[in-house]
C-alpha cells in the first residue's frame, strides 16, 4: 500500500482517539481519595504520565477533598504533543498545570 493512505488512515484514527480522550472526564472510585497515594496530597489539579519514555499515556486528574476526577487522558508520541495537550488543560479549565522533570 502507498505510505501514504497508511498515515491518513493512521491520523484519522488517532484524531478520533484523542477526541475521545479529551472528552474521558469521569469519577474516579470514591476511595481512591483516600488511599495512597492520593491521601496525602493537596486539593489541587494534577498531571500524570504513565513513563518518561514516549509514547505515554497522560493523565490529568483533579482531585477535591472527597472525590478524584479524571479529567482527559491522552497519549503522547513526543514531548510537543504533550505539552500542547497540557497547555489545552490549562486553557480549558484556567489553571496552570506544569509537568515535573523527573
Amino acid at each position: 500500500m502507498d505510505r501514504r493512505i497508511i498515515y491518513e488512515i493512521y491520523n484519522n484514527i488517532r484524531e478520533k482517539q484523542q477526541q475521545q480522550d479529551w472528552s474521558a472526564h469521569q469519577s474516579l472510585p470514591w476511595l481512591t481519595a483516600f488511599k495512597e497515594p492520593w491521601k496525602d496530597v493537596a486539593v489541587g489539579w494534577y498531571v500524570i504520565r504513565s513513563r518518561n519514555t514516549f509514547p505515554l499515556h497522560l493523565s490529568v486528574i483533579r482531585k477535591q477533598k472527597f472525590r478524584l476526577w479524571l479529567e482527559h487522558a491522552a497519549v503522547c508520541e513526543n514531548k510537543a504533543e504533550m505539552l500542547a495537550y497540557i497547555e489545552k488543560a490549562n486553557v480549558a479549565h484556567h489553571v496552570d498545570l506544569k509537568l515535573l522533570e523527573t
